[in-house]
């Protein structure tokens, strides 16, 4: 027992206490946004009497808002910083939760559900910025800590989400507004001092500058990179799971798979810490992770049995381990002082965006080809991806590199 508390001392240790309150404050908002999307579908098919592509439209327009305001809450990072964007992006999503759980028109439920789509965006290129921004000399190590915390909050939000909406769909919306008025509080007093005040702010010449609107070939690169995994790694939640229907496996049997995923991102650290150490270089990270994409969907190509399943999450369960993390670093390493928050919104747009396109693809392809070279077309996605990563690590030269804890070492 005494170990185990020694250890969890010097893991807390590891993280400055402002980086603790970004981690706390991402996994409340996670699990704020966790009591709201898995419920979005059923929802509108069976409370709201609309068919499934309606619901996928409506899933659609909210990613797209998302793209908007990843964009926009990056640009008012810079411009106000941190704090003030996130309580006008968590505000706005708590007023339009609950308008959510009271109105009951479909078009309504539409129009406000791509609205919260745009506010909630406007949240996570802050929180990322900060983790730049206050603890530079984390590197990779402050990312992969926000990307825990985020699938931590995932973790929580749908188990509990799934407890609420056993007794009513609207209650699960009004106890989203309720976890997002607790990031709301987190935000307005946790999110102060020194650390959080001395966030850079570009200056306004620099805001008005044609130059700074431009997009930097390397996080374009970034965009490209990610955008494709996204759209490729949503297949799991889309297609993946009705070839598994098709083929006689259960839903439980399909949710375990979400189960491996979940306790590997947190049991699994220690195998990306190892991989991080041997290959430092985030460009390094990124090709690695890739593979592991590709190895996941190339095992699909040619398994149908169950257990071809499990192995193929957990390989892209180790690939996303890997890239999450370290696409966010590497723009994080491409900012320049005061553009922080706008790098960190372009990689969350293509965030968005891939998660936007990734069910119409798959839709797609999915009835005009064979699950073989549906897989292969996938395999070919992450392929483009890890071309776009590569090329990204030739454009930055010498890549920074990180020491073994994760902290940034020289390098361009």
């Amino acid at each position: 027992m005494t170990g185990g508390l020694h250890r969890l001392r010097r893991a807390a240790a590891a993280y400055p206490a402002p980086v603790w309150r970004l981690i706390v404050g991402t996994a409340i908002h996670s699990g704020g946004f966790s009591f709201f999307w898995p419920f979005t579908t059923l929802y509108v098919h069976v409370v709201l009497g609309r068919s499934l592509a309606l619901a996928g439209l409506v899933l659609m327009a909210q990613s797209a808002a998302g793209i908007g305001g990843a964009a926009v809450g990056g640009v008012l990072f810079d411009r106000w910083g941190g704090r003030r964007s996130m309580l006008w992006g968590v505000g706005l999503s708590v007023v339009l939760m609950t308008g959510i759980a009271l109105v009951h028109g479909f078009w309504w439920f539409a129009v406000l559900v791509a609205l919260f789509g745009f506010a909630s965006s406007l949240v996570s290129p802050s929180l990322y910025a900060y983790a730049a921004t206050i603890w530079p000399e984390g590197g990779r190590q402050a990312f992969n800590a926000l990307y825990v915390a985020r699938n931590a909050g995932v973790a929580f939000g749908t188990l509990a989400g799934g407890l609420v909406a056993a007794v009513s769909l609207h209650l699960t919306f009004l106890a989203a507004a309720l976890l997002f008025v607790a990031f709301w509080v987190m935000a307005q007093w946790g999110y102060r001092g020194p650390a959080f005040d001395r966030v850079h702010r570009a200056p306004s010449a620099l805001l008005a500058a044609p130059r700074f609107r431009r997009v930097s070939p390397g996080v374009l690169l970034l965009m490209v990179g990610l955008g494709l995994d996204w759209m490729a790694y949503t297949q799991w939640q889309t297609t993946t799971a009705a070839y598994m229907h098709s083929e006689g496996f259960s839903l439980p049997a399909y949710s375990v798979l979400w189960t491996v995923n979940g306790v590997l991102i947190l049991a699994g650290q220690p195998v990306t810490s190892w991989v991080a150490r041997r290959w430092p270089a985030v460009r390094h990270q990124l090709l690695v992770g890739s593979g592991l994409f590709c190895a996941a969907y190339g095992w699909l190509m040619l398994s149908h049995a169950y257990a071809g399943y499990v192995v193929a999450m957990v390989l892209g369960t180790l690939g996303e381990m890997l890239v999450w993390p370290a696409v966010p670093t590497a723009a994080a390493q491409l900012a320049p002082a005061g553009q922080e928050g706008r790098y960190q919104g372009w990689v969350a747009s293509a965030t968005s965006a891939g998660r936007m396109v990734g069910p119409v693809v798959g839709g797609l392809l999915v009835a005009g080809v064979a699950r073989p070279l549906f897989y292969g077309a996938m395999v070919g996605a992450y392929l483009v991806a890890l071309a776009a990563y590569w090329l990204y690590g030739r454009l930055a030269g010498r890549p920074t590199a990180m020491n073994s804890s994760g902290a940034a070492a020289a390098g361009g």
